[in-house]
């Protein structure tokens, strides 16, 4: 419960972050350049400010992942399911000679 309310309350502040960049003026009265957009039809798209939160949310949660583990257990997994691995091939074999006979 912990985790996904951290992930809530960053995905709130990266929110808050870009409507305050969007809704920021210069100083001088003048909207910025964020606000009115480059060619001056548009703020920032917020469509794709959420898409680029979420993507950078979890892209920080996967570099917490032990990357260095998966093989080992890859391999400990497919060791432990030998015997699955072979029935299924015996039964792929067994499949392919009744398609082709």
């Amino acid at each position: 419960m912990r985790s996904i309310a951290s992930f809530a309350s960053l995905l709130a502040l990266g929110l808050l972050v870009g409507a305050v960049l969007t809704m920021a003026s210069n100083g001088s009265g003048e909207s910025s350049a964020l606000a009115n957009g480059v060619d001056g039809t548009g703020g920032l798209e917020f469509r794709s400010l959420l898409i680029g939160l979420l993507l950078g949310l979890m892209l920080s949660n996967l570099s917490r992942v032990p990357w260095a583990e998966f093989p080992r257990r890859i391999v400990a997994w497919v060791l432990s399911y030998e015997h699955n691995f072979f029935y299924a091939g015996v039964a792929t074999v067994l499949v392919i000679i009744l398609i082709f006979y």
